[in-house]
């Protein structure tokens, strides 16, 4: 069984932006992320986790995705950006 842990701020403030785009992306991520736990959890029988997180400094807002997968494999990073 995989777990999803989300931790909101409540205090970001309203964003304008294109929130079809930042969905897109986020969904994006998020996919991979799926893949890399299942991928986890057959290899090595682990528990997959994935860790979505929002946070702000002074001047942005931060979304992080974080997961527990293997990672991607360093001949592929140059094609992630």
């Amino acid at each position: 069984m995989d777990i999803v842990f989300v931790e909101i701020d409540e205090k970001i403030p309203a964003l304008y932006l294109v929130p079809d785009q930042l969905e897109q992306v986020c969904i994006n991520i998020l996919i991979n992320s799926v893949d890399a736990v299942k991928d986890k959890a057959r290899t090595d029988a682990g528990q997959g986790e994935i860790t979505v997180t929002t946070t702000r400094d002074a001047h942005n807002v931060l979304v992080t995705i974080k997961d527990n997968g293997k990672g991607i494999e360093g001949e592929h990073i140059s094609k992630v950006f």
